[in-house]
């Protein structure tokens, strides 16, 4: 068995079964406002989300390029990130009343994906094992 098959499936398990807040908030405007308004927010995710990916593919192949020797430190700054988000889980927050939502469209999606930090760490990733795919090659 190959030593970066159960990283990957993990990650890949992870990445599919969890909802991230793109998923949350079109499910709920979908169900609040109906399908036909909540199209233009729903485009502007994937416009984001394309974008996000082509600027993640770019960075990776910039960063293999010309940066490779940073590649431990950039492992440790993903590793503490991902510790960070585990303890903010434990640290109680102040949540008001929720308002009848307003001006969602297409720069409201657009937004909500490009500053998703799930969806950003998780295209970087792909673009890399895609990009690169002689890490999964047995």
């Amino acid at each position: 068995m190959h030593p970066l098959l159960f990283p990957f499936l993990s990650y890949s398990f992870l990445m599919i079964f969890t909802p991230g807040p793109s998923n949350v908030s079109a499910s709920a405007l979908g169900s609040k406002l109906g399908y036909r308004k909540s199209i233009a927010y729903m485009a502007g995710m994937s416009i984001s989300f394309f974008l996000i990916l082509l600027v993640s593919g770019l960075f990776a192949d910039f960063l293999k390029a010309n940066y490779s020797q940073f590649s431990t430190y950039l492992k440790w700054i993903g590793a503490a990130y991902i510790v960070w988000l585990v303890i903010s889980l434990f640290i109680p927050t102040h949540q008001g009343q929720a308002d009848k939502p307003t001006g969602i469209g297409l720069i409201s999606g657009f937004l909500l994906v490009l500053l998703n930090p799930k969806g950003i760490g998780s295209s970087i990733e792909s673009v890399h094992i895609i990009a690169n795919p002689a890490h999964l090659a047995g």
